[in-house]
Parts: C-alpha cells; structure tokens; sequence
C-alpha cells in the first residue's frame, strides 16, 4: 500500500486585508478607517493579488498626514 500525502493548497487571500490581521489588536475606529481606505485603493488598483499590505501602508501614511494637518498649532 503505498502512503500519499495529499496536502491542501492555499487559500487565496484577497486585498481586503482586516484590521486584525494587519496588526490592530482590536478593530478601533482608526484601525477601520484604514481598512476602509486600503480597500478602496486596492479596488481602484484592480483587486489585484496579493496581501494588500502596499494598500494598507499607503492608507496608513495618508490618514496620518490628514491627522496632522487638521491639528490646531
């Protein structure tokens, strides 16, 4: 009797990539904002694949920038 392995292949991910799995440890309001932004960057990019982290770095940096514009000095 001969022993095949069979292993499953894996799971595709797509670009919506939540809060929990880019690091928030508890989906905060912030943390959804750039989720929500991420996502809308990579459906304009073509839902391509991958893991979205580019996105996700990219709505990141924008809502910072917004954050510190809209400070009172």
């Amino acid at each position: 009797m001969s022993s095949l392995k069979t292993e499953k292949a894996p799971q595709k991910k797509s670009g919506d990539v939540g809060a929990k799995e880019q690091g928030c440890a508890s989906p905060s309001p912030q943390c959804e904002k750039i989720r929500e932004l991420a996502h809308s960057k990579w459906e304009a990019a073509g839902c391509p694949c991958g893991d979205g982290v580019e996105f996700w770095l990219q709505a990141e940096a924008e809502l910072a920038m917004d954050g510190q514009s809209s400070k009172p000095e």
